[in-house]
Order: structure tokens, then sequence, then C-alpha cells
């Protein structure tokens, strides 16, 4: 029983791990698509960070399907109008 209340166990975290944390999430926050993986073991474990990243990047390929496949009309104006051009091509 003495070892597992040893001086290891009690001891808690370093100020080194505290910041190298600290920094590992807050870049794992300021993620951006392109930017490398975060390395920290915290914010490569982060369930829901990773699960942003990877719906990011499913946004960025669903947008590159969707580049000039679209039309917009001007609510502003008679819509018959311009439904007519669209209807012709």
């Amino acid at each position: 029983m003495g070892e597992i209340l040893s001086d290891k166990t009690l001891s808690g975290y370093s100020n080194s791990e505290i910041s190298n944390t600290a920094s590992d999430m807050e870049e794992a926050f300021r993620w951006h698509i392109g930017d490398p993986e975060p390395t920290g073991t915290h914010a490569k474990a982060n369930v829901s960070l990773k699960a942003y990243r990877d719906d990011m990047r499913r946004g960025q390929r669903n947008a590159e399907s969707y580049t000039k496949n679209y039309i917009l009309i001007d609510t502003l104006k008679p819509i018959n109008e311009q439904l007519k051009q669209f209807k012709r091509g």
C-alpha cells in the first residue's frame, strides 16, 4: 500500500507540465484548416476538438463541390424575368 501513496504519486503536476498543457490546448483551440494536428497529449485526446477539426475539413470538401453550382436571384426585382433566363440555358 505504501507504493501506491508514494511521493511521486502525491507530487501533482509541475509548472512545466501545466504550462505545456495550457499551450497545447491553446494551440488546439486556434487550429485552422491546413495547420498540423495538435501535438499535446490532452489536445490530441480531446474528442470534441477532434470532431471540430474533422467537421472543418468535411465542410471545406463540401464547399469545394458547390463552387459555381448555385444561382443568384435578386429578390428586389421581378423573379419571373430572372427565372426565364435559367429555363433557356
